[in-house]
C-alpha cells in the first residue's frame, strides 16, 4: 500500500498565488520526511479547476483508494482536493471508509476524530466560499468593463484593441473582403486560405462569422 501526494493548480491560481505544482510537491515531500512517511508517488493535476472532482489525477487517486492500494494521502492544502464543501466531505468519507489516512501540509486535520472532522468541514466550507467570492468579483469586474465599452477577451479577426477599445484593422478587413470575393467566385476554403496565406481554420472562421457581427452583438449587450 502506498503513500500518495496529490497536487493541483489552475492557471489563474498559479498566476495569482504562485503556489506551483513543484512548490506543492516539495512541501509534501518535506512533510512526509518530517512525519516519517515514505512518499511513493505524486499525482499532479495541472490547469484543473477545484469546482468539481472530475480531474485526471484525482480519478486515478480515487480508483486506487477504491482498490485498497493506498494507505495515506498528502496534500499541500485542503482546497487542492476541492473547493466544493460537499465534494471535500465525500472525499473524506471515501478515505475514512477505506482506512486511508489524510494529511494536509497547511492544516492539521485528523478526520478520524469528531473535532478533526468538524475542522475539516469548516476548512472545506471556507475553500468553497473563497471560490465563490473570486467568481463574484470576476463577474463584477467584467460587467464593469463592459459598461465602459471596454473589449473583453481576444478581438475578432478584422479588429484590434487600442486603449481597451475595439477598433477596425484595415489590413485584416481587407483580407476578409478578398476572402468573401473569392468565395463568391466559387473558390474552396482551402484554395482561399492558400491564396491569402492564412490557416484554413482562419479562412473558415472569417467566412462564417464576420467581425462586424460579433462587434455589434457585444455593443448591443
Amino acid at each position: 500500500m502506498k503513500t500518495l501526494a496529490y497536487v493541483r493548480v489552475s492557471t489563474e491560481e498559479q498566476a495569482r498565488h504562485g503556489v506551483s505544482l513543484d512548490a506543492q510537491e516539495e512541501q509534501a515531500r518535506r512533510y512526509c520526511e518530517l512525519h516519517g512517511l515514505e512518499l511513493d508517488e505524486v499525482l499532479r493535476d495541472e490547469g484543473q479547476s477545484g469546482k468539481n472532482m472530475d480531474r485526471p489525477a484525482m480519478r486515478v487517486l480515487l480508483d486506487r483508494v477504491s482498490r485498497g492500494a493506498v494507505k495515506a494521502v498528502v496534500v499541500y492544502r485542503l482546497d487542492r482536493v476541492s473547493r466544493s464543501t460537499m465534494d471535500a466531505l465525500r472525499f473524506a468519507d471515501t478515505l475514512r471508509a477505506a482506512g486511508v489516512a489524510f494529511h494536509s501540509v497547511c492544516e492539521r486535520l485528523d478526520t478520524q476524530t469528531a473535532d478533526g472532522g468538524f475542522m475539516f468541514t469548516l476548512q472545506a466550507a471556507q475553500a468553497e466560499r473563497e471560490r465563490k467570492l473570486v467568481s463574484e468579483r470576476t463577474r463584477a469586474a467584467l460587467a464593469h468593463k463592459k459598461t465602459r465599452g471596454e473589449w473583453l477577451g481576444r478581438p475578432p479577426f478584422g479588429y484590434r484593441v487600442e486603449d481597451k477599445r475595439l477598433v477596425e484593422d484595415d489590413q485584416e478587413l481587407s483580407l476578409i473582403a478578398k476572402a468573401k470575393r473569392l468565395r463568391r467566385a466559387g473558390h474552396s476554403i482551402r484554395a482561399i486560405a492558400k491564396r491569402l496565406a492564412m490557416p484554413k481554420s482562419t479562412a473558415h472562421l472569417i467566412l462564417r462569422t464576420h467581425g462586424r457581427t460579433r462587434k455589434s452583438r457585444y455593443t448591443a449587450a
